[in-house]
This record gives structure tokens, sequence and C-alpha cells, in this order.
């Protein structure tokens, strides 16, 4: 009989953790206090029941069960004798296993260029989307030829391979572990050539554009710098578009130099009109690839109107007036105060107005045009005088 004089169950499962929908098996054990048991039920957690009774053969039964959705489930058993009845639980717990599709091979870093075949000692670039309701834990990439690597973060890859075959690769995604106790996973596979013979894919120019003098008030003279190169060839075009109806063509005689590899462009443009222009570099390689890159310049009518107003402690105009100081008398001196105005700022102004104050009891109002721009105004007050 047992000591407790209650009866004694317990569950285990087959499994705890997995994918839904996870079928469960369970083993029960209950051993009566006194007589035999007269009830055993399985509560499996997810509003469904079981009277398991008639299962129970020497102490043991057993059931199944399969949860169909994504949660956590808390199993308790109950088994009931003449002295009462006694109960247990388990938890299980089930979840989606990552998504992982779309796993594609690539010449380039940017996964713009898909391919099949490669050179050998060329560099193969793999890409695919994943997505997990727990979070990308971290991905497997087994490259099929011996190497494996483990990369966090995303689900991308970069591997050259020495020898010409056919390789399988293989992408497995883990998933976040929490209070789980082992991660679900999900792989891709792809099949790629590595080959001598196959002609290397033909890689678009790069370009970096930069305007100087992008806003101001019409007519506005805007100086651009373009930056050219390609990876595997030359660039025979590079057209510029204004974006107000004007384009031309850069030449020879607009490149002031080289750096870091790139040809350098220098154009100088008039936007006679006010408004929001794109600017549009496009730059074509000696295979016909072209590339495109675009920055904004904004023109304005006029340039913005500020305004200061002052007045003194009785609230008037403090100009050309004369203020007596007396020394003995510490309040009720004069004290100038002033009212920043700003009106009609165009749309292409970001106006920053700062106040400092200066140990020689006078105060500056700045006003700055954009956070790196010139000072458009600046208004020193000084208490007792102007």
């Amino acid at each position: 009989m047992p000591s407790t004089g209650q009866p004694l169950v317990s569950v285990s499962a087959d499994k705890t953790y997995g994918e839904a929908p996870l079928s469960v098996s369970f083993t029960i054990t209950a051993i009566p206090a006194r007589g035999s048991i007269s009830k055993l039920i399985i509560d499996y957690g997810n509003g469904t029941q079981e009277d398991i009774t008639e299962n129970l053969k020497e102490n043991v039964a057993y059931a199944s069960h399969t949860y169909n959705s994504v949660g956590t489930f808390k199993v308790r058993v109950s088994a009931f004798d003449k002295n009462g009845s006694s109960s247990t639980e388990l938890q299980i717990i089930t979840n989606d296993k990552p998504l992982v599709s779309n796993l594609k091979a690539y010449t380039n870093p940017t996964f713009t260029k898909e391919a099949t075949d490669f050179m050998p000692y060329s560099t193969v670039f793999i890409k695919a989307d994943c997505m997990d309701s727990r979070g990308i834990g971290y991905v497997m990439i087994d490259w099929g030829d011996g190497v494996k690597e483990q990369v966090f973060g995303e689900c991308v890859g970069s591997h050259e391979y020495s020898k010409e075959g056919v390789y399988t690769i293989k992408m497995t995604v883990y998933e976040v572990v929490l209070n789980a106790p082992y991660p679900l996973t999900n792989t891709a596979s792809l099949t790629i050539n590595i080959k001598y013979g196959i002609e290397p894919e033909n890689n678009p120019p790069n370009i970096s554009i930069q305007a100087e003098n992008a806003s101001g008030e019409a007519p506005l003279e805007v100086t651009l710098y373009v930056g050219i190169s390609d990876p595997d060839g030359s660039i025979s075009e590079v057209k510029v578009d204004w974006g107000d109806g004007n384009a031309e063509t850069l030449g020879t005689s607009d490149q002031i130099g080289t750096r870091d590899g790139r040809t350098i462009y220098k154009k100088t443009h008039i936007y006679s009109t006010p408004g929001l222009f794109r600017i549009t570099v496009i730059a074509k390689d000696d295979k016909g690839e072209v590339s495109t890159d675009t920055t904004y310049v904004s023109v304005a009518s006029s340039k913005p109107v500020l305004a200061v107003t002052f007045k003194d402690h009785l609230g008037q105009n403090p100009k050309d007036k004369i203020y007596p100081i007396d020394m003995t008398v510490y309040n009720e001196q004069a004290t100038i105060s002033a009212d920043l105005l700003a009106y009609d700022l165009t749309s292409y102004d970001i106006v920053t107005v700062t106040r400092e104050d200066y140990a020689d009891n006078s105060t500056r109002i700045i006003i700055w045009r954009n956070p790196r721009g010139r000072t458009l105004h600046q208004s020193r007050i000084r208490k007792n005088g102007i």
C-alpha cells in the first residue's frame, strides 16, 4: 500500500516538444492505495479529456493524442480509488518549424545575378528567404565539399570551390530555443556545377554621386560629383538627367581624376525655377550593363524672412531709450527681452534656433539653416542695454 494513503500516479510522454501537428504517446502508471483504481482521467490541456480506466492493465495505461495547434499544453492525469484521488502533470509544447524557401546561388554579393554554373575559385553567393515565429537562432550551411559553416542573423553565405564537380548545398535553419529541449529546424537545398570553361557573368558599373549646394534660392547653381568604376570591364557611357527636362552626357573633359579605383566627374547645372528635382546618373559598361543612382535638389523661390523684436520690462520698445542704473539697488533694473519671429520659411529650409547665455549677462540667439549649414542671423541681447 502506498505510504501516502492515496493513489500513486505518474505520466511520461515519448515527446514533449515538436512541430504542430504533434502526435504524442503517453504512458501512465496508476497504483491504488486501497482496493483498485476506479477512475483514471487524462486531460490533454487543450480542452480534450479522456477516460482511460479501461486501458489500465497491471497498473499501466497507454494513451495518445495529436496537438494540431501551436501552443503550450498542461497535461493532467487524475487517479481515483477508495481512499481518494491524486494527480500529476506534464507539459507539452508545440511550435511551427522555421520556413526556408527560395534558396538560390548568385555570382555577386548583391544577389542580383542568379547562376547554377561556376568556375573553380570563383565565389558562389547563396541566399534564401527564412522566417520563424520564435526568430532565427542560426543557420548551418553544408557546401557539399566537406565544408560546413555556421551563420548567425541571416540566411546568406559565400564559398569558393577548388575542384570541378556537382555539389549539393544544404541550408539548415534553426529556431531560437526558448523553454524547449531542442530547436526545430528546416532544410533547403540546391545543386550547382563547378567546371572550367564557363564565361563569367558581367557585373554592372558602380556609381557614387554627391551634389553640393543642393538646396537654396533660385537661380541655384548645383555642382555634381560622380564616381564611376566597372569591376570587370570599362565604362562606355555616363549620362546625367538633371530632373528639370535637361540631360547631358559626361565626357573626358568633365573628368577631374580618380579615387579608390573610380573615375571622378564634375559637372555644374543651374536651376532657374523653384521645385524639387531628382538628379539621375546612368552608367553603361562595355557589355551593355546599366546602373543608376539618384539624389535630390530643392530650389526655393526666396530666402526665409526672419525678424527679432525687443521689449523692455515695461513692455516698450527699448530703441533709443536710456536706462539709468542705480548700483545700490539690485531689483527694478532695466531688463530687455526679445521675441524671435520667423515666417516665410521655404520648403528647403530646416531652421534650428539656439540660445546661449554668457557670463557677462548677455544672451545670444543663433539661427541655423540646416544642421550643418551656415548661420543666417545672430542677435545678442545684453541686460541693461542692447
